[in-house]
């Protein structure tokens, strides 16, 4: 989260005019993606009716119980975790302010054995609104800022989370980072396999802090598959842990997608909704 190293607001203004990046008022270098502004509706969102995440995941399982995965390394895991949404009324809405709004109940299904396939079906008929979480989270902290956003965006599809093996402590950035780079393949092979499926709509990427290193990365990645690019219908860097000539070089590299994306350094709710809009009519 340490955010565009080494950019002056005037580098950084020149930049979004080359890149054609829409990008938000520069207020603040570092802000938390979560917590985003509910709706008042229980039902608003999608996830809100039926609070069902969908997990693709390169940490390594734990068990039955929390922490459901760890901060270690492991194969690509597809599963579904199963949601709280926040309480309704004025205690609940007390408590969610000190608790994170959702939590995670549970795991409803768990598998490694061709994880972009399970994860893609699961997704079958939908828009995908795919989070990939930064530096120093949980896979439960990130699979709550996961909700929170997708039922403050009021999304109508599936809500799936990235999960990679962050150290979850303040001190782990070097170990965070390389887990985000070693996590590369297997966001490859989780964007390919959604493709792969004719009938999955438009994927939304929303990407915060580190993730936003890896979403690059594995975007490059891909830079060559028209396919996959043609598929994505925005993507939203939020305070973006980047540097600044990597991320010329990188998003140089990207094609037309460029143009689909956003940075965000502050009211990233307004923004991923105003990229998730554009992407519609892409």
């Amino acid at each position: 989260m340490l955010g565009l190293r080494h950019a002056s607001s005037c580098r950084r203004a020149a930049l979004a005019a080359l890149l054609a990046l829409a990008l938000s008022a520069c207020a603040q270098s570092e802000v938390a993606v979560s917590p985003f502004s509910e709706p008042t509706r229980a039902d608003a969102s999608a996830l809100g009716k039926e609070p069902e995440l969908l997990v693709v995941t390169t940490r390594k399982p734990v068990g039955p119980r929390q922490p459901f995965f760890g901060s270690d390394r492991g194969s690509l895991t597809f599963a579904e975790a199963r949601l709280a949404p926040p309480a309704d009324g004025i205690s609940g809405r007390l408590s969610s302010a000190v608790s994170g709004d959702w939590a995670v109940l549970g795991l409803d299904s768990q598998t490694s054995a061709d994880a972009g396939r399970a994860f893609a079906q699961a997704a079958t008929g939908r828009d995908v609104l795919l989070y990939v979480h930064g530096y120093n989270e949980t896979f439960e902290s990130a699979a709550r800022s996961a909700g929170q956003l997708s039922h403050s965006l009021e999304f109508q599809g599936r809500t799936a989370i990235f999960s990679w093996p962050s150290g979850g402590k303040l001190f782990d950035y070097a170990y965070d980072r390389e887990s985000a780079l070693w996590s590369r393949d297997g966001f490859v092979k989780a964007l390919q396999a959604l493709v792969a499926n004719p009938t999955v709509g438009r994927i939304h990427i929303v990407a915060h802090s580190m993730g936003t290193f890896l979403t690059l990365e594995g975007l490059r990645e891909l830079r060559d598959s028209a396919d996959v690019y043609s598929r994505i219908g925005s993507v939203v860097l939020a305070s973006p842990d980047i540097d600044i000539d990597a991320f010329e070089q990188t998003v140089g590299k990207l094609g037309p997608l460029r143009h689909d994306l956003f940075l965000s350094d502050s009211e990233v709710t307004q923004v991923v909704r105003r990229a998730m809009d554009r992407g519609k009519g892409a």
